[in-house]
């Protein structure tokens, strides 16, 4: 997520960097990152969620496993049991691929959660705008029977 602000229109820095972090992470799930890039009048500001940077650094790794496997299994061994090594690996690394699945399914099952609680929260600011807007008639109306 990314947000550019003008630099001239910025009156206090730390206080609009605590609410659009606030904002970042709810719409990114979670705990975030931030990157500042100062381009004189433009302030640019990036943010990353953590479990994604994680799950990045993770990816080059899993991919580095799979091609060390394939070229263990290309290459034929003549120490006894190094087949079963890279048999175990490859049951190692579908392990992790699985769990990674698994916990990205839970991810995604959890920012539904968070997107109805985002609906149920605006329905609520509509609903506390109308009794007001209910109230202030009601009030207006009290006033003019009153007579004044």
């Amino acid at each position: 997520m990314k947000r550019t602000f003008d630099r001239a229109q910025v009156t206090n820095l730390d206080r609009l960097l605590e609410v659009a972090d606030r904002e970042a992470e709810i719409q990114l799930g979670g705990p975030v990152d931030r990157t500042i890039t100062d381009n004189g009048g433009q302030i640019e500001v990036e943010w990353t969620a953590r479990l994604q940077q994680k799950l990045q650094a993770t990816i080059p790794r899993i991919q580095s496993a799979q091609v060390i496997a394939t070229a263990l299994n290309e290459k034929s061994m003549s120490i006894t049991g190094a087949s079963h090594a890279s048999v175990s690996l490859k049951q190692m690394l579908a392990d992790r691929k699985a769990k990674l699945a698994a916990a990205q399914d839970k991810l995604s099952a959890n920012l539904g959660k968070l997107d109805q609680a985002t609906a149920a929260l605006d329905s609520l600011g509509s609903d506390v705008g109308t009794e007001a807007d209910d109230l202030l008639a009601s009030v207006g109306q009290f006033k003019n029977d009153l007579g004044g």
